[in-house]
């Protein structure tokens, strides 16, 4: 690690650049007048392989308060080899395949490229976007040396695609590759589906086949079922509002095709991750004809926090009962949400002669693990 380079603070948004000797307080301003308001963006770029820790304080001109944040870090080696796979090498006319390029180091550790790099994409029959970027975030991001775009075929069976990568700037010296990705004879059928369902164990709303249904916050693979035509090939546009979907960046249009069975059932599965999964976030999954347009059958699936919900609460005793005179009642009560899923531990279930006043209390009971809780009721 260098004594007097050091690293290099470079102002992303606004292009300016200050050293910071390690070891040493070092100051970067970034003029009022120039600077929006917002996020402001640092790239550090360390002159030296090893790990590197620290703090950026910020503070507003003006004033005396400041704001610290921590950072750490290991580098890797400068790039040196580029790898790139297709997900799916055969896809129905106007199918979507994944292409990931991965930037490596000379041990084979996937790395950062620097700032003025980028890796130009091109396919000669389909689309796909035209550039990798070094930026910190959105689809075409560079920024971790992995970057996953989605290739969409032309709309002709049969087309074979010829997908060109090719390195610029400074990794300009490795080689340009290709992939292909091949069209299949196989048509896509425009049938409007007839039912669309999400079993997640709470109740869906919506008028078939267009409905909404509420997921556990945190759910990460989402399976769809549905019945459509019959021994046909059906396609659905896939959009996440945030994170990704099978394993590609929200915003960035997907479409899955989809095979329904000799009754017309069919299914499909969505891996979610990232901020797909927090609570507010939505999954809509909208049939699409051959040619991408969208049909009017669609599911929305949102993830939803946990709360107790007592139309779902199961007990072991209900109605009217005829005991021996003195006897008690012991009944298991299972505490349960929206899902129907067991709350677990920490709930009280209270046994009321009645009216649920204090008056008519008889007895309660604590929620175990399990989410049960067994009320003994005493006698009249």
């Amino acid at each position: 690690i260098g004594t007097s380079v050091g690293v290099n603070a470079i102002g992303v948004a606004s292009n300016i650049t200050g050293n910071a000797v390690l070891g040493t307080a070092s100051t970067l301003t970034i003029a009022g007048a120039t600077q929006p308001a917002g996020t402001v963006q640092f790239a550090i770029q360390a002159t030296v392989a090893g790990s590197y820790s620290g703090t950026i304080k910020t503070q507003h001109a003006g004033s005396t308060a400041f704001d610290t944040v921590s950072f750490s870090f290991t580098t890797t080696g400068a790039v040196a080899s580029m790898t790139t796979a297709v997900s799916d090498a055969t896809t129905t006319p106007s199918g979507a395949s994944s292409l990931t390029v991965t930037l490596k180091d000379a041990a084979g550790n996937a790395t950062q490229p620097l700032f003025v790099d980028t890796v130009g994409l091109a396919s000669d029959l389909g689309t796909i976007a035209a550039s990798l970027v070094a930026s910190d975030s959105g689809a075409v991001s560079l920024y971790d040396g992995v970057a996953v775009v989605v290739h969409t075929s032309s709309a002709t069976a049969a087309d074979v695609h010829t997908i060109t990568i090719t390195p610029r700037g400074t990794l300009g010296g490795i080689a340009a590759q290709t992939a292909t990705v091949t069209n299949t004879s196989t048509a896509v059928d425009g049938t409007l589906v007839t039912s669309l369902a999400y079993a997640s164990g709470a109740t869906a709303t919506g008028t078939q086949p267009v409905m909404a249904q509420i997921a556990t916050a945190g759910t990460t693979s989402v399976t769809i079922t549905g019945v459509g035509p019959v021994s046909k090939t059906i396609r659905f546009k896939v959009a996440a509002s945030a994170g990704t979907a099978n394993g590609i960046a929200f915003g960035t249009a997907q479409f899955v095709n989809v095979a329904t069975s000799s009754t017309g059932t069919f299914s499909t599965t969505v891996t979610l991750g990232g901020a797909a999964t927090v609570t507010g976030a939505t999954l809509t999954v909208t049939q699409a004809n051959t040619s991408n347009g969208l049909l009017a059958a669609s599911m929305t699936i949102t993830q939803t926090a946990r709360v107790l919900t007592p139309s779902k609460f199961t007990a072991t005793t209900f109605g009217s009962l005829v005991k021996i005179l003195g006897a008690t009642t012991s009944t298991d009560v299972t505490v349960k949400d929206q899902f129907g899923t067991a709350m677990g531990s920490g709930y009280t279930v209270t046994c009321y002669r009645g009216t649920a006043v204090i008056a008519n209390f008889v007895a309660s009971g604590q929620t175990n693990a399990s989410g049960v809780a067994t009320v003994v009721c005493s006698p009249l």
